[in-house]
């Protein structure tokens, strides 16, 4: 009986642990890569049709209006440094191709002599979400207010306050962004004393809002800005200048962890397709519709750019590479002329081992055969493919695989051809071209491959 007993004593406990270990597993964090990343394709400069100099940034979709908003900053070069205006509201109405129609006056009477932008709009498109408290008393401003649109006669009301609790004269840098169902408020803001903005959360309580709480997840000691929340409150979209980005201000996107959406996944980066080397930010994206819409200052001043997760149909006239085995760059016959009825075909651009710069005999290649014709038909747009040897881990070499593909856009893009006619993709060591057991077969993978093809219409 003793024995019976002192086994029993003993499965027991071992239930015990099983069953903590299987609670802990069950409330392990989650990881960003268990849930659906959108992919985004082809970038479109959105073309605003403002012939006064300026910048262009928050913009806000409504599927409702069939329109976008964003800010016109009007910005002037005094010869040493860009001076900037207020902060004032635009609309336009979209075509089928999310390209901006039109622009529209309706909405210019909520401009006032300080910044004023949308930042957000209900799912009706009844009511907007404005930038600013529109009291005369208020100094500066800081807050958001909301004006309603009267069903009958389609007029809008003039914006009416909405406090939120802790938002004072005190902060700064704020943004803003309100869900469309009207109870959410996401705020980033540098608050005094702090050395760097972070995002927050406000919910709506009856008639009031609750002080805003810091998201876990995707704040870091870094910036964080301009978060944007899908409408089924999915995915959080997000700008910040931590490491490990393109450069300035790159787009990252994580998932909530619970129904509270106070805790958030580890961020993903959306990759070199959306972000560049320059400020990124303001992400929208609607999933309905599969758009997005955001601003960059790839090009100079911040413009507004869209882009979908759409696959592109298959291209006109593809190439199809057949990369010549033991080349050496700068040995590489040159390639036929870019006005003949076949797209002219480069050699792979090869790297040294664990590298992913550039090699003299590289760029040579790069600036002999490739950027001519880039220029000379812009029409043309180039994908860009790194790969790797078998040695190392597989995630290790995907990423080293993508940031030789960038160097091979960084110096396109840094010699005068735009990043919306290069496309890239990193495949680490999954696509040999040669041996891997030895030597010289594995010099041979340590490549970008390049192919051009006409740009979809």
């Amino acid at each position: 009986m003793e024995a019976m007993k002192l086994l029993s004593n003993i499965n027991s406990d071992i239930f015990k642990i099983w069953f903590c270990a299987f609670l802990l597993w069950c409330a392990a964090p989650l990881k960003a890569q268990e849930f659906n990343v959108p992919r985004f394709y082809e970038v479109k400069k959105l073309n605003t049709g403002q012939s006064v100099p300026s910048s262009f940034i928050a913009p806000q979709y409504s599927k409702a209006l069939n329109m976008l908003f964003y800010v016109s900053v009007p910005t002037k070069w005094n010869g040493s440094q860009w001076i900037v205006g207020s902060e004032s509201i635009r609309a336009a109405v979209l075509d089928t191709d999310f390209q901006i129609a039109k622009s529209v006056s309706t909405f210019d009477f909520l401009n006032t002599s300080v910044n004023n932008g949308v930042i957000g709009v209900s799912y009706t498109g009844d009511k907007l979400y404005l930038l600013g408290t529109y009291l005369h008393s208020a100094k500066h401003q800081n807050g958001i207010s909301a004006a309603i649109r009267n069903l009958k006669t389609g007029d809008w009301s003039r914006p009416r306050h909405l406090s939120i609790p802790t938002i004072s004269e005190k902060d700064s840098l704020y943004n803003f962004y309100m869900h469309p169902d009207g109870d959410l408020l996401f705020i980033a803001y540098l608050k005094k004393g702090e050395t760097s903005e972070d995002i927050y959360i406000s919910k709506k309580r009856g008639l009031g809002w609750s002080k805003p709480k810091q998201l876990k997840g995707p704040n870091t000691p870094y910036k964080e800005i301009t978060p944007y929340v899908t409408n089924d409150k999915s995915m959080l979209f997000f700008s910040s200048d931590k490491p490990g980005g393109q450069g300035g201000m790159d787009i990252y996107v994580c998932f909530p962890k619970d129904e509270t959406l106070e805790e958030w996944t580890d961020p993903v980066n959306l990759g070199s397709r959306v972000n560049s080397k320059f400020f990124d930010a303001y992400f929208v994206y609607d999933g309905e519709q599969e758009q997005a819409f955001f601003s960059s200052k790839r090009e100079g001043l911040a413009c507004l750019y869209s882009t979908n997760t759409k696959k592109p149909q298959a291209r006109k006239k593809p190439v199809i590479v057949k990369p010549p085995r033991k080349i050496v760059p700068s040995e590489t016959a040159k390639p036929k002329s870019p006005k003949a009825a076949v797209l002219p075909e480069f050699a792979p651009v090869l790297f040294n081992f664990d590298s992913d710069k550039l090699t003299p005999k590289a760029e040579s290649y790069l600036a002999e055969f490739v950027l001519p014709v880039m220029k000379k038909n812009m029409n043309l747009e180039i994908l860009i493919t790194g790969h790797t040897d078998n040695i190392g881990s597989k995630v290790y070499n995907e990423k080293l695989s993508f940031r030789r593909a960038e160097s091979v856009k960084d110096y396109l893009y840094g010699h005068g051809i735009s990043t919306l006619r290069i496309l890239l993709e990193g495949y680490g060591s999954q696509k040999p071209i040669a041996s891997n057991n030895n030597s010289e077969g594995r010099r041979q993978n340590r490549r970008t491959e390049m192919v051009l093809s006409y740009k979809t219409e």
